[in-house]
């Protein structure tokens, strides 16, 4: 793919428009969102992906979750609280997507936190087809170490300690440049959302930016945990048969949505003169709705 850079439509008049019709989709679809993700923001997932118009179900434990991914139209794994038992139904949960050509999207909640956590995601990017990696800079750049690209890595990506550390889910930084997130795109044959600050949204050759959204976005827990999910519902509302420029469009449009929407959430709170984190929160949750 030729590579070049585009904007998500966010300064153009038609962001609303593409906000409209892929919320539409979504509740045109009403896909199936299987949903492992961490214990702390798990309500508000599932109320991000209700309000869209999708449905979701959350199943563990390796006894079924392999059985009811095989259901879904599309799977969310978040590994922001993880234990063994998780990680197993992750991974067969995934496998069953993959055999089904159903889209998976991967959240590295505090990827490179542990050395634990990056044995998970080793495990995942070695076995699983993710369709989109949603994460914040230095929780990409983790995974770039992990997968020898960027700096980070030291020309030793076998090593442990070439996974970059971070100082919890929330880091911002380091990042990896444009080039190696285009070249961490292409290793991994997936799309990568590259949240916070301007979004980048990157498949292959193509960098997508989003400027919108709102810096409330940051001092609310499961706000990143909410696109994740909200990305999965717009790409299963898709299809399984697409190709990578469709995917790519797919996860553009749904990183606009919800940040036009956590503007609006933001506009409708100073309106009522609501100015609390909570209650952005719940304004964010509603304006999804809508």
């Amino acid at each position: 793919m030729k590579e070049r850079r585009t904007n998500c439509g966010a300064e153009a008049p038609e962001a609303g428009e593409i906000a409209a019709h892929t919320v539409r989709r979504i509740r045109e679809a009403r896909p199936l969102i299987h949903i492992l993700t961490n214990s702390v923001t798990v309500t508000d997932v599932v109320n991000a992906v209700l309000a869209c118009g999708a449905s979701a179900v959350c199943a563990e434990d390796p006894k079924e979750s392999a059985e009811l991914a095989a259901l879904a139209d599309g799977l969310l794994l978040n590994i922001g609280t993880p234990n063994d038992r998780r990680v197993e139904g992750m991974l067969r949960a995934a496998d069953a997507a993959n055999r089904k050509g159903i889209p998976v999207v991967l959240d590295p909640v505090g990827a490179g936190a542990s050395e634990y956590r990056a044995q998970i995601l080793r495990r995942l990017l070695a076995d699983i087809r993710f369709a989109c990696i949603r994460g914040n800079r230095s929780e990409l750049a983790a995974i770039g170490g992990l997968m020898g690209v960027g700096g980070a890595a030291g020309g030793d990506a076998g090593r442990e300690e070439s996974a970059v550390p971070s100082r919890g889910v929330e880091a911002s930084s380091p990042a990896l440049a444009d080039e190696e997130l285009r070249a961490l795109s292409r290793r991994l044959s997936c799309t990568l959302a590259v949240t916070g600050g301007t979004d980048r949204i990157v498949t292959g050759g193509e960098i997508a930016l989003c400027s919108r959204g709102t810096p409330l976005l940051t001092r609310v827990t499961g706000s990143g945990c909410m696109l994740s999910a909200f990305i999965a519902a717009a790409l299963a509302a898709g299809g399984n048969d697409v190709s990578s420029e469709e995917r790519h469009r797919s996860v553009c449009d749904a990183v606009l949505t919800y940040d036009l929407a956590a503007e609006t959430a933001e506009r409708e709170m100073c309106l009522f003169g609501h100015i609390g984190t909570g209650t952005f929160r719940m304004y964010l949750i509603d304006a999804l709705s809508r």
